[in-house]
């Protein structure tokens, strides 16, 4: 992969069915319907980053529209598909309605603005990971 970044998806969730990767609509709907905000992050899951101006054009709104019309006064938000961000990017997410952006861990180039390169952390799948994240927080205050 140029431009190479860790992927976030272990190369064995490559053999599990695409649809058990990602929420269904419903189960999206169910989400925002209790409060929570979503955001986009590719209805293709491509990188951003590897995309032309029109199909990176396109391919932010459609993936805006989807989430609009999943829930219509969520979040206006998007996480880049595998942290690929670059000023191009978060300029055309900008133009295609998007106001928050998040990357990962990584501080995102200098040319992303600071409101479309925020950090984000990706969970693993362990149910103490938030009580020890939480313990760790508390002994730094």
């Amino acid at each position: 992969i140029p431009n190479s970044r860790p992927l976030i998806l272990p190369r064995s969730a490559s053999a599990v069915p695409r649809a058990a990767l990602y929420l269904s609509e419903t189960a999206i709907r169910d989400v925002t319907s209790r409060g929570l905000a979503l955001g986009a992050h590719g209805v293709e899951h491509v990188r951003w980053t590897e995309l032309g101006d029109e199909e990176l054009s396109r391919t932010l709104r459609r993936s805006l529209d989807w989430m609009v019309a999943l829930d219509p006064g969520g979040a206006r938000a998007l996480a880049y598909p595998d942290a690929a961000v670059d000023g191009r990017v978060a300029r055309a997410a900008a133009r295609a309605g998007f106001a928050l952006g998040f990357a990962l861990e990584d501080t995102p180039p200098p040319e992303v603005p600071w409101i479309l390169g925020l950090r984000r952390l990706v969970a693993p799948d362990d149910p103490d990971w938030v009580a020890d994240v939480a313990r760790r927080r508390e002994g730094n205050r």
